[in-house]
């Protein structure tokens, strides 16, 4: 039986927790899922190192958009790595690009610095790249153990050519992630076209807001649901996995 790392990508303390006690590997923690993901806030982080029972890497994004980031945000995701480093999370999901596409090499020495003794996930800011197999190779030896990448396409399921690629190429020397667009109902045929041995989604749903059972509006229009992970989805997917041979590990 194969076995493959499922890490969720959780927006809140609730996603957090039903991530951990529903079969995820581990979490990649963040907030405002709906921009891509930014960093978490500092009271979320707080509470996070408190609850975690799984490996968590807090995402290092201070805000949506491109990823070619100037002085004073690199100055703030260096900041941020220091707290999370303080608060004894495992490690950090980064990524910086210049202009061109390229790797932005200061910035990402400079992270790399400042999360030294923590583990290391490159982005999918790879999947933005304009050469993403160099990429790759300099994130090696920068001592990045995880890319994440949905093979440059918007989903894993529509970039596994390239997924496969780059685990031919470099899976020995890192960790390929898919990510992007993952569902229960398109996950084996993923892992099986690719070769890859870990996956990343968020799961994630529209659910009714914890202590509160109305689900439709409030009387000023907003939203009496909140996006966040789905326990039902996460089940679905191990589900489909086991039935075609593979265990979570």
């Amino acid at each position: 039986m194969r076995t493959v790392k499922l890490e969720i990508c959780a927006n809140s303390l609730f996603s957090m927790q039903m991530a951990q006690t529903n079969g995820a590997t581990r979490i990649e923690l963040c907030e405002n899922l709906e921009i891509g993901g930014t960093t978490p806030s500092y009271g979320c982080l707080k509470l996070a190192a408190q609850l975690k029972t799984k490996e968590v890497r807090v995402l290092i994004r201070p805000r949506g958009g491109h990823y070619c980031y100037s002085s004073p945000e690199i100055e703030q995701m260096l900041k941020d790595i220091e707290l999370v480093k303080s608060l004894g999370f495992e490690g950090v999901v980064v990524g910086a690009l210049q202009a061109d596409g390229t790797l932005d090499e200061d910035a990402m020495k400079k992270i790399g610095a400042a999360a030294a003794g923590l583990k290391l996930t490159f982005h999918r800011a790879i999947d933005a790249s304009s050469n993403p197999f160099e990429i790759v190779k300099r994130l090696i030896g920068l001592g990045f153990d995880t890319v994440l990448t949905s093979g440059l396409k918007p989903s894993a399921a529509q970039g596994m050519k390239t997924i496969r690629e780059i685990q031919q190429y470099f899976g020995h020397q890192i960790e390929v992630m898919a990510g992007g667009g993952i569902e229960p109902q398109n996950v084996v045929a993923l892992l099986h076209n690719t070769d890859i041995n870990a996956i990343h989604l968020s799961a994630k749903n529209f659910l009714p807001l914890p202590n509160y059972g109305h689900t439709g509006k409030d009387k000023t229009g907003a939203s009496m649901t909140t996006l966040a992970t789905d326990p039902e989805i996460i089940s679905r997917l191990i589900d489909q996995l086991a039935l075609a041979g593979y265990k979570i590990s």
